[in-house]
């Protein structure tokens, strides 16, 4: 049942998780700049 899995297996298929993961990837896409160094 949904109450016995883990937590990063409810993050896997919960509306949450995936809302969060395509904001990081949009997020890392458009603002992530790499430091040279």
């Amino acid at each position: 049942t949904y109450a016995e899995m883990g937590l990063e297996e409810k993050n896997a298929i919960s509306h949450r998780g995936k809302a969060l993961r395509a904001f990081a990837s949009w997020y890392l896409a458009r603002y992530y700049r790499p430091t040279q160094g």
